[in-house]
Protein backbone atom coordinates (compact mmCIF):
# COMPACT_ATOMS: atom_id res chain seq x y z
CA UNK A 1 0.00 0.00 0.00
CA UNK A 2 0.76 3.33 -0.28
CA UNK A 3 3.85 4.47 2.25
CA UNK A 4 3.98 1.10 3.29
CA UNK A 5 0.79 1.70 6.11
CA UNK A 6 2.72 5.27 7.47
CA UNK A 7 1.48 8.92 7.01
CA UNK A 8 3.14 11.41 4.99
CA UNK A 9 3.03 15.07 4.53
CA UNK A 10 3.27 18.30 2.34
CA UNK A 11 5.90 20.59 2.58
CA UNK A 12 5.08 22.15 -0.88
CA UNK A 13 1.79 22.92 -2.76
CA UNK A 14 2.48 24.59 -5.62
CA UNK A 15 0.98 27.50 -7.42
CA UNK A 16 0.01 26.46 -10.95
CA UNK A 17 0.61 30.46 -11.33
CA UNK A 18 3.90 29.37 -11.15
CA UNK A 19 5.05 31.95 -8.39
CA UNK A 20 3.24 31.60 -5.00
CA UNK A 21 3.59 28.08 -4.14
CA UNK A 22 2.21 27.68 -0.34
CA UNK A 23 5.17 25.81 2.06
CA UNK A 24 6.02 24.22 5.29
CA UNK A 25 9.38 23.11 5.86
CA UNK A 26 8.34 22.60 9.70
CA UNK A 27 7.55 18.49 10.30
CA UNK A 28 5.05 19.03 13.42
CA UNK A 29 3.13 21.54 11.04
CA UNK A 30 2.37 20.20 7.73
CA UNK A 31 -0.83 19.20 6.45
CA UNK A 32 -1.55 15.43 5.99
CA UNK A 33 -1.70 13.83 2.19
CA UNK A 34 -1.54 9.78 3.23
CA UNK A 35 -2.99 8.46 6.71
CA UNK A 36 -1.99 4.50 7.20
CA UNK A 37 -0.85 4.24 3.81
CA UNK A 38 -3.76 5.50 2.30
CA UNK A 39 -4.42 8.88 0.17
CA UNK A 40 -6.49 10.89 2.04
CA UNK A 41 -9.39 12.14 -0.44
CA UNK A 42 -12.59 13.45 -0.11
CA UNK A 43 -15.06 12.58 -2.99
CA UNK A 44 -12.69 10.25 -4.35
CA UNK A 45 -10.26 13.19 -5.03
CA UNK A 46 -6.99 14.14 -3.02
CA UNK A 47 -7.32 16.19 0.28
CA UNK A 48 -5.16 18.09 2.37
CA UNK A 49 -6.29 17.01 5.62
CA UNK A 50 -5.51 19.75 8.85
CA UNK A 51 -5.24 18.84 12.31
CA UNK A 52 -6.97 22.30 14.13
CA UNK A 53 -3.56 23.02 16.05
CA UNK A 54 -0.53 23.27 14.30
CA UNK A 55 -1.11 22.21 10.48
CA UNK A 56 -0.68 24.90 7.97
CA UNK A 57 0.78 26.32 4.63
CA UNK A 58 2.55 29.82 4.19
CA UNK A 59 2.53 31.58 0.69
CA UNK A 60 4.77 34.20 1.67
CA UNK A 61 5.11 35.89 -1.98
CA UNK A 62 1.12 36.34 -2.41
CA UNK A 63 0.69 40.19 -2.79
CA UNK A 64 -2.38 41.57 -3.01
CA UNK A 65 -3.51 45.06 -3.83
CA UNK A 66 -6.53 45.93 -5.48
CA UNK A 67 -10.59 46.86 -5.56
CA UNK A 68 -11.16 43.45 -6.96
CA UNK A 69 -10.14 40.15 -5.29
CA UNK A 70 -12.20 36.74 -6.55
CA UNK A 71 -11.46 33.68 -4.47
CA UNK A 72 -12.95 29.97 -4.51
CA UNK A 73 -12.28 27.71 -2.51
CA UNK A 74 -12.86 23.68 -1.95
CA UNK A 75 -13.27 22.37 1.23
CA UNK A 76 -14.88 20.61 4.19
CA UNK A 77 -15.03 21.32 8.37
CA UNK A 78 -14.88 18.63 10.58
CA UNK A 79 -16.56 20.69 13.15
CA UNK A 80 -18.86 23.49 12.40
CA UNK A 81 -18.84 24.86 16.07
CA UNK A 82 -15.16 25.64 16.56
CA UNK A 83 -13.26 29.01 15.54
CA UNK A 84 -11.41 27.86 12.56
CA UNK A 85 -9.43 29.98 9.82
CA UNK A 86 -9.88 28.23 6.58
CA UNK A 87 -7.80 30.74 4.73
CA UNK A 88 -6.52 34.67 5.29
CA UNK A 89 -4.25 36.42 3.81
CA UNK A 90 -2.61 39.50 5.58
CA UNK A 91 -4.69 42.52 6.53
CA UNK A 92 -8.01 40.02 5.52
CA UNK A 93 -7.47 40.91 2.19
CA UNK A 94 -9.49 37.75 1.51
CA UNK A 95 -10.82 35.53 4.49
CA UNK A 96 -12.90 32.12 5.07
CA UNK A 97 -13.95 31.22 9.08
CA UNK A 98 -15.67 28.59 10.53
CA UNK A 99 -17.21 29.80 13.82
CA UNK A 100 -20.13 29.16 16.18
CA UNK A 101 -22.31 27.48 13.61
CA UNK A 102 -21.36 30.40 11.01
CA UNK A 103 -19.26 30.42 8.05
CA UNK A 104 -17.61 34.08 7.10
CA UNK A 105 -16.53 35.55 4.28
CA UNK A 106 -13.50 38.41 5.72
CA UNK A 107 -12.54 41.32 3.80
CA UNK A 108 -10.07 44.00 4.44
CA UNK A 109 -11.43 43.45 8.63
CA UNK A 110 -14.64 43.19 7.48
CA UNK A 111 -16.89 40.12 8.33
CA UNK A 112 -19.92 38.66 5.92
CA UNK A 113 -21.74 35.58 7.91
CA UNK A 114 -23.97 33.07 7.02
CA UNK A 115 -25.33 30.47 9.44
CA UNK A 116 -23.84 27.25 8.79
CA UNK A 117 -23.68 23.76 10.52
CA UNK A 118 -22.03 22.23 7.40
CA UNK A 119 -19.83 19.47 7.91
CA UNK A 120 -19.85 18.23 3.92
CA UNK A 121 -17.67 19.60 1.36
CA UNK A 122 -18.41 22.70 -0.20
CA UNK A 123 -16.74 25.18 -3.09
CA UNK A 124 -16.77 28.23 -0.99
CA UNK A 125 -16.75 31.96 -3.35
CA UNK A 126 -16.14 35.63 -2.43
CA UNK A 127 -15.93 38.25 -4.53
CA UNK A 128 -14.63 41.52 -3.35
CA UNK A 129 -15.61 44.75 -5.24
CA UNK A 130 -14.64 47.78 -3.42
CA UNK A 131 -15.65 50.11 -6.67
CA UNK A 132 -19.01 49.24 -5.54
CA UNK A 133 -21.29 51.44 -2.40
CA UNK A 134 -22.57 49.48 0.68
CA UNK A 135 -21.58 46.19 2.85
CA UNK A 136 -23.70 43.86 0.71
CA UNK A 137 -22.43 44.85 -2.92
CA UNK A 138 -18.34 45.70 -1.88
CA UNK A 139 -18.49 41.55 -0.63
CA UNK A 140 -20.64 38.40 -1.69
CA UNK A 141 -20.29 35.08 -0.63
CA UNK A 142 -21.56 32.18 -2.34
CA UNK A 143 -21.72 28.06 -1.40
CA UNK A 144 -21.90 25.52 -4.75
CA UNK A 145 -22.61 28.44 -6.32
CA UNK A 146 -25.97 29.70 -4.73
CA UNK A 147 -25.52 33.29 -3.13
CA UNK A 148 -25.64 33.88 0.51
CA UNK A 149 -27.87 36.16 2.66
CA UNK A 150 -24.69 38.33 4.46
CA UNK A 151 -25.36 39.48 7.70
CA UNK A 152 -22.44 42.35 8.37
CA UNK A 153 -19.88 43.29 11.27
CA UNK A 154 -17.97 46.31 10.28
CA UNK A 155 -17.76 48.40 6.67
CA UNK A 156 -15.99 46.52 3.64
CA UNK A 157 -13.32 48.73 2.31
CA UNK A 158 -12.81 50.12 -1.12
CA UNK A 159 -9.94 48.44 -1.63
CA UNK A 160 -7.45 45.82 0.04
CA UNK A 161 -4.06 44.92 0.61
CA UNK A 162 -1.35 42.68 1.83
CA UNK A 163 1.53 40.13 0.91
CA UNK A 164 1.10 36.20 2.14
CA UNK A 165 -1.82 34.01 2.82
CA UNK A 166 -2.25 31.54 5.03
CA UNK A 167 -3.95 27.88 4.32
CA UNK A 168 -5.36 26.01 7.28
CA UNK A 169 -5.01 28.65 10.16
CA UNK A 170 -5.53 32.51 10.66
CA UNK A 171 -2.52 34.54 9.36
CA UNK A 172 0.77 34.86 11.56
CA UNK A 173 -0.80 33.16 14.57
CA UNK A 174 -3.54 30.49 15.69
CA UNK A 175 -6.90 29.60 14.86
CA UNK A 176 -6.00 26.86 13.11
CA UNK A 177 -8.70 25.41 10.57
CA UNK A 178 -9.57 21.23 11.48
CA UNK A 179 -10.92 19.60 7.99
CA UNK A 180 -9.57 19.12 4.43
CA UNK A 181 -8.98 21.62 1.74
CA UNK A 182 -8.80 20.50 -1.75
CA UNK A 183 -8.55 23.72 -3.69
CA UNK A 184 -7.56 27.41 -3.74
CA UNK A 185 -8.19 29.77 -6.41
CA UNK A 186 -7.24 33.72 -6.19
CA UNK A 187 -7.27 36.40 -8.46
CA UNK A 188 -6.04 40.00 -8.05
CA UNK A 189 -9.10 41.15 -10.30
CA UNK A 190 -12.70 41.48 -11.53
CA UNK A 191 -13.72 38.00 -12.29
CA UNK A 192 -17.60 38.42 -11.08
CA UNK A 193 -18.86 38.15 -14.54
CA UNK A 194 -16.93 34.30 -14.93
CA UNK A 195 -18.01 33.37 -11.57
CA UNK A 196 -20.21 30.28 -13.05
CA UNK A 197 -17.80 29.34 -15.40
CA UNK A 198 -15.08 28.98 -12.63
CA UNK A 199 -16.94 27.49 -9.95
CA UNK A 200 -18.46 24.90 -13.18
CA UNK A 201 -14.88 24.57 -13.91
CA UNK A 202 -13.84 23.52 -10.46
CA UNK A 203 -17.70 21.26 -9.73
CA UNK A 204 -16.20 19.55 -13.15
CA UNK A 205 -13.53 18.51 -11.18
CA UNK A 206 -14.80 17.57 -7.80
CA UNK A 207 -18.51 16.67 -8.14
CA UNK A 208 -19.39 18.83 -5.82
CA UNK A 209 -23.06 19.59 -6.50
CA UNK A 210 -25.50 18.79 -9.18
Amino acid sequence: SLGSGQDAFVTTWYDQAGSNDATQATANNQPKIVSSGALVTENGKVALEFNGSSQFLNSATLSISSANVFTSLVSKADNASGNQLIIQGQNDYVGFQQYNNFTYVRAGGANGRYASTDITQRLLTSIFDGSLTGNSERLKGYVDSVQQSLTFTGTVPSSVSGTGLDIGRAFGTGVNFKGTIQEVIIYNSDKSALRTDIEGNINGRFNIYA
